[in-house]
């Protein structure tokens, strides 16, 4: 049996290629395809594949994450870098950006390895593509890792490799900002032009007074902000209600689009927007030797780069050099850019959901200026439960509030408890739920029941281990869900995808690739819709989760691969049943015993509000977050 593997849909379209014009037949190969659109292509010209289930396990999970944890505590403890600034974060993104890199080669390296140790084939093909550019610090459509891993592994263990070159470049098959604007809904166009036309009319008022912003800022009450997504308008605007003299200052990249501009300053209240292009540049030489230093002590200790006793690290160099290294150089300009902004206009207050890139240097800056900055958690962080979770969730926390910021908001109890666990700098501001979806007003008759199901899904460029299902893993249990689902009375599953899930597929394709069903539907509507008309939420790991839970609307966990628990919760197993927020399944069997259960004795109604407490704070809680506003506010 001849083996090839595909990532892509143009290596598909390289491959079937050689296949007619050598007169071969698909059956002669065994296809390994590693990916969901490439999936759904072979699916629909009914050519037999695999999928990765077979070859990645609990058990490989386990030894990559250990394997891409042990590699950061050495370079976290090994490289040094000295700053004017005195902030971590230029060190932080570089090593965290390999990370992601090494995620993704660790994955293909154990997918390689034990499909090629199991099938034993008789020649393996490898894909080559020609198109690799390595720009940008995450992994983009044109660069190709497969065909390396290949060619070199199965090289070394001795088995013949048959390089396939594609000429083609690929294809960008749906580009992120064509899909934003597909996604535009008739009914919500016209709000897209009045918020740029009322966005032109603050930017001519500007133009037309004719004096220097910064000057003018000198004298605000300012509100520093780098992006108002996960709902950090609302915080904004809550905030500008509590004493309209505040003044919201976006600073924002330059490669925002002009239409953009002007669409981000009408529809979410920003009283000024300033871009980097407009603050004086400055590279420290001291900081450009230190991003060479960084790849020198990297390289002299390439043979950490080992996994399976494969030598990775050549398949890493270039993007390192090009893409990772480049992008840092670029946060460090940026770095003195926003240290001229903030020294100049002082703010009162700076916000942020996350606390990587820029909006780490965001905190760093008002922590060394002594000045209010609060990081405002995006993601659901929760204790560990063991010491694999440790590493899972630390790398979570890292992301969105381990971090300097001189405050940090705790929104739910299972925060407080993350952040008791884990050392940390910040002072905790106990705030409630700022930026969770909260339900709308939709209206729910009530007569069906909706389950909604909520993924967190890292695709390519984000490969995580443990915590977050790969994709086939996804599709697997979403297929349980589906089917278990179909043929009960009166419910329906609702499949909120995540948008990274779409990037080469359309809607149509999603349907075609799982089970035949009128139990559900696919989603188009924000979350806080959806939670206004959910009576459960049922997930693997996802932020979800907890707006669910502070909104009393029950959740399942099911993990299926008995694997990750993402919280403390009430697990079900041979038909144990009692009504509570949390329930924990982990196998299809324990699902089919007990999801009507659930259904009809375990809602939002046959909950005891004692158990509801646990994963919401009271509303007095707000007095603490009040209290810091006006601390801030009256500075």
């Amino acid at each position: 049996m001849k083996l090839v593997f595909i990532e892509y849909i143009d290596e598909l379209n390289a491959f079937i290629d050689y296949v007619q014009e050598n007169k071969l037949k698909l059956l002669e190969f065994n296809i390994i395809a590693l990916s969901t659109e490439v999936q759904v292509v072979l699916m629909k010209r009914k050519i037999k594949y695999q999928n990765t289930l077979a070859y990645f396990n609990n058990e490989s999970h386990r030894n990559c994450l250990l394997k891409s944890d042990a590699i950061v505590q050495f370079l976290n403890k090994e490289l040094q870098v000295k700053s004017e600034l005195n902030i971590e974060c230029h060190k932080n993104w570089y090593i965290f950006l390999i990370r992601l890199l090494m995620n993704h080669i660790l994955w293909l390296i154990e997918i390689v390895t034990n499909v090629v140790n199991k099938i034993q084939p008789t020649e393996i093909l490898s894909i080559e593509n020609q198109s690799n550019n390595y720009l940008g610090p995450y992994i983009n459509k044109n660069e190709h890792y497969l065909s390396s891993v290949v060619t070199e592994l199965c090289s070394e263990l001795g088995y013949s490799v048959k390089n396939i070159n594609d000429d083609k470049p690929l294809r960008n098959y749906h580009s992120r900002t064509f899909n934003s604007i597909l996604k535009i809904k008739s009914k919500t166009f016209f709000i897209h032009i009045r918020s740029m036309v009322q966005g032109l009319y603050k930017e001519a008022k500007s133009i037309l007074r004719g004096f220097d912003k910064l000057d003018a800022l000198k004298m605000s009450k300012t509100l520093l902000v780098l992006s108002l997504g996960y709902n950090l308008d609302r915080v904004c605007k809550e905030i500008k209600r509590r004493d309209n003299s505040v003044k919201v200052v976006l600073l924002h990249d330059d490669s925002v689009s002009i239409l953009k501009r002007l669409q981000i300053r009408g529809g979410h209240d920003v009283d000024y927007f300033v871009r980097y292009k407009e603050l004086p540049k400055r590279i420290d030489t001291v900081e450009e030797k230190n991003i060479d230093s960084f790849f020198s002590q990297i390289e002299r200790n390439q043979s950490l780069f080992t996994y399976r006793n494969f030598k990775y690290f050549e398949i890493m160099k270039e993007k390192i050099l090009v893409g990772i290294t480049k992008s840092t150089e670029n946060l460090i300009e940026k770095s003195y850019q926003m240290s001229y902004l903030i020294d100049a206009i002082r703010p009162n207050l700076s916000l942020s959901y996350s606390s990587r890139e820029l909006t780490y240097v965001l905190g760093e800056l008002c922590r060394n200026s002594d000045l209010n900055a609060l990081c405002i958690s995006h993601g659901t962080v929760v204790p560990p439960k063991n010491e694999i979770e440790e590493i899972v969730n630390r790398n979570i926390g890292e992301s969105v509030i381990l971090n300097k910021y001189p405050s940090v908001a705790v929104q739910t109890p299972l925060a407080k408890e993350f952040l008791d666990h884990y050392e940390h700098p910040s002072e905790n501001i106990i705030t409630g739920p700022l930026i969770f979806s909260r339900r709308s007003k939709l209206f729910h008759s009530g007569k069906t029941i909706n389950i909604l199901h909520a993924v967190t899904l890292k695709f390519r460029g984000g490969t995580k281990f443990w915590g977050v299902e790969h994709g086939d893993e996804f599709i697997s249990s979403l297929s349980d869900l589906i089917n278990t689902i179909d043929g009960i009375s009166n419910v329906k599953l609702i499949i909120k995808l995540h948008p990274d899930f779409y990037n080469n597929l359309k809607k149509k394709d999603v349907f075609a690739f799982l089970p035949k069903s009128k139990s559900y539907t696919i989603s188009d509507r924000t979350i806080k819709d959806e939670l206004s008309m959910t009576d459960l939420v049922i997930s693997f790991s996802s932020t979800v989760i907890e707006e669910a839970l502070v909104n009393r609307i029950p959740v399942l966990l099911y993990d299926k691969w008995d694997r990750y628990q993402h919280y403390n919760a009430l697990v079900l197993k041979n038909k144990s049943f009692k009504p509570f927020p949390l329930y924990y399944i982990s196998s299809r069997k324990a699902l089919e015993e007990n999801i009507e259960t659930i259904i009809t004795k375990g809602l939002s109604s046959e909950i005891s509000p004692n158990d509801w407490d646990r994963y919401a704070f009271p509303e007095k809680v707000e007095q603490d977050y009040n209290n810091y506003l006006n601390r801030c506010l009256t500075c």
